[in-house]
C-alpha cells in the first residue's frame, strides 16, 4: 500500500495466540473489528515479529500497539504506556516483545520512518504457556483494552 493511501492510524496487536495470554493483542482486535471505527485507521496483526515492520508503520500519524506486558501487577491489569516511558526507566514495563518493538521504533527514527506517536496498551498475563486460549483476568480485560483504544481514537463512548 502506497504511503499516500494508507490510513493515518495503525491499531497493532503483537503476541502469539498458541502461547495462552500472550494472544492478549489479537484478542483485542477481534473484539475491535466488531465496533464502528473511525475513518483512517487499520487494524493489523503483526504475529511476534516487530522487526520486519517498520515500513508498516511509517509515517502513521498514531500508531497504536496491544500487548501482553509484564509490569509486576496482577493478572488482567491494563496499562498505557509510550516507548519513551520505556526507554527512560520511567516504568518497569517488559512487554513479551519489548525489545524488538523499542528497537524497531527506534531504527525507524533512524531512517525517518517512525510513526508520529506510538501507544502501547498491554496487559499483564497470568499465563504464556504453549496453549490456546486467554486466562480468565486476561479475558475480562479484553472489552476494556478496546475501549481505551477507542479512547485513544478520540471515539465517544461507544
Amino acid at each position: 500500500m502506497a504511503l499516500a493511501s494508507r490510513p493515518p492510524v495503525l491499531v497493532m496487536a503483537v503476541g502469539n495466540m498458541l502461547r495462552e495470554d500472550d494472544g492478549f493483542g489479537l484478542a483485542v482486535l477481534e473484539e475491535l473489528e466488531g465496533q464502528s471505527l473511525p475513518g483512517g485507521v487499520e487494524l493489523f496483526d503483526a504475529g511476534t515479529s516487530a522487526v520486519d515492520l517498520m515500513e508498516i508503520f511509517d509515517r502513521r500519524e498514531l500508531l497504536v500497539v496491544l500487548d501482553a506486558v509484564r509490569g509486576g501487577q496482577k493478572p488482567g491489569t491494563l496499562y498505557r504506556f509510550s516507548p519513551e516511558e520505556v526507554e527512560s526507566g520511567v516504568l518497569p514495563m517488559n512487554s513479551l516483545h519489548q525489545v524488538g518493538l523499542l528497537e524497531t521504533l527506534r531504527l525507524g527514527e533512524l531512517v525517518d520512518c517512525r510513526p508520529r506517536q506510538t501507544v502501547i496498551i498491554g496487559c499483564q498475563p497470568e499465563k504464556t504457556g504453549l496453549a490456546i486460549g486467554l486466562s480468565d483476568p486476561v479475558r475480562a480485560a479484553v472489552p476494556k483494552a478496546a475501549r481505551l483504544v477507542l479512547e485513544e481514537l478520540g471515539c465517544s463512548e461507544q
